[in-house]
C-alpha cells in the first residue's frame, strides 16, 4: 500500500515535472516532432497508472465477466487474437481487465480488456485478474476508454469504428471536430468514418465483410443515390475498381468539366526540395489525395522503422503490381 502511495503521489508528479522542464529546454525540436501530441498520451498514461495503482486488483471468475454490449469491436478474429494468446500464455496478463462494479445478478460488464479476456478464454482459464472501477462511470467516460484501447489499431473494423464515434458523439453532445480532439484522432479521419453511416445497408456491409475498403465507401458517399454510385459499387465489389480508381471516378463524376486540370506540380520548397506529382489529368483535390496517401505511407514507414530509400522502393513495387510505370 505504501508504495503506491509513493508512485501515485511522489513518482508520477516528479516524472511530468521533469518532462516539463524537458520540453521547455528543447522546445524547437519538440514542435518538430510533434511531441506535443505525444505529450498528451503520455500524460493520459499517467493518470492511467495512477488509477491502476490506487484501485486493488482482484481475481474474478471468467464466467461472472460478461462484455459491454456497447463495446466498439463487436468481432474478434481468432488469427489476430493469436500472437496476445501466446503472450499470455508465456508472460501472464501485464494490465488486470477493467470491469464495473457487480450489477444486480453478480455480473460485472466490462469496461476495457476483451481481448485479454478472450485470450484467457481460449486458454482455458477460469479466473482473470481485474480492476473494479467506481461505480457510476458514465457512459460515455466507458466509451472513450473502449475507444482508445481500439481506435488506433488497424484491425478495427471500419464500421464498427464509424458507430463507435457516433455514439461517442451522442453521449457527449458534442460535434464530430470536438470529439476527434477529444479522442485525440485526426478530424478527417473522424468525418470519413462517418460518412461510412451515411451508405446504404448493403455497402456498408460490404465494407464490414472486407469485400471493399473503407476508403471506397467514402468515395462512394460522396456521390448523391443513383445509378453512378451502385454501378461504381457493382464494380468495386467485383474487384474491378481500386480504390484509387473510385476515387478518381468519384472525383470526374463531381467535378465541374471547365475546372482545369494540369499533367504534372511541381513544388518548390525551402532547402533546395522538390515535390513533383504528375499523371494524366491532375485536378486540386486528386493532387491533395496523393499528398495524403504519400503521407500516410511515410508515417507507416517511420512506425516500421524503414528508411526513405526503402519507402521509394516500396511505391516502386506496388506501381509494378498495379501495372503503371
Amino acid at each position: 500500500m505504501i508504495f503506491k502511495f509513493i508512485v501515485a503521489a511522489v513518482i508520477i508528479p516528479i516524472t511530468k515535472l521533469g518532462l516539463s522542464l524537458f520540453y521547455k529546454k528543447n522546445c524547437v525540436r519538440i514542435r518538430a516532432l510533434k511531441v506535443a501530441a505525444a505529450s498528451s498520451y503520455f500524460t493520459r498514461a499517467l493518470f492511467f497508472l495512477r488509477g491502476w495503482w490506487t484501485m486493488q486488483s482482484v481475481s474474478l471468475a471468467i464466467w461472472t465477466l460478461v462484455k459491454d454490449p456497447n463495446q466498439p469491436r463487436k468481432s474478434l478474429n481468432s488469427q489476430e487474437l493469436e500472437p496476445l494468446v501466446v503472450s499470455i500464455k508465456n508472460r501472464g496478463v501485464l494490465l488486470p481487465i477493467r470491469v464495473k462494479p457487480p450489477n444486480s445478478e453478480g455480473f460485472h460488464v466490462l469496461v476495457s480488456g476483451h481481448r485479454r479476456l478472450a485470450a484467457l478464454q481460449e486458454l482455458g482459464e477460469t479466473h482473470a485478474p481485474c480492476v473494479i472501477v467506481k461505480d457510476g462511470m458514465e457512459d460515455s467516460a466507458v466509451l472513450a476508454e473502449q475507444l482508445a484501447e481500439n481506435v488506433h489499431r488497424e484491425n478495427l473494423n471500419p464500421v464498427d469504428e464509424a458507430e463507435a464515434f457516433r455514439r461517442y458523439i451522442s453521449c457527449r453532445g458534442i460535434t464530430a471536430s470536438q470529439a476527434a480532439e477529444e479522442l485525440q484522432v485526426l478530424p478527417a479521419r473522424m468525418s470519413r468514418s462517418l460518412a461510412i453511416l451515411k451508405l446504404p445497408e448493403e455497402i456498408q456491409s460490404a465494407v464490414r465483410t472486407q469485400k471493399i475498403s473503407k476508403e471506397a465507401a467514402y468515395y462512394l458517399s460522396r456521390l448523391p443515390e443513383g445509378d453512378d454510385r451502385s454501378a461504381l459499387f457493382t464494380e468495386a465489389l467485383a474487384g474491378a475498381q481500386t480504390r484509387d480508381r473510385v476515387a478518381h471516378a468519384v472525383n470526374s463524376i463531381l467535378r465541374n468539366p471547365s475546372t482545369p486540370s494540369v499533367g504534372r506540380v511541381a513544388c518548390k520548397l525551402s532547402g533546395n526540395r522538390t515535390v513533383t506529382v504528375s499523371g494524366q489529368g491532375i485536378h486540386l483535390d486528386d493532387f491533395i489525395g496523393i499528398l495524403a496517401e504519400v503521407l500516410k505511407e511515410a508515417r507507416k514507414a517511420r512506425v516500421q522503422g524503414w528508411d526513405v530509400a526503402t519507402l521509394a522502393k516500396v511505391f516502386r513495387d506496388r506501381a509494378e503490381l498495379r501495372g503503371v510505370q
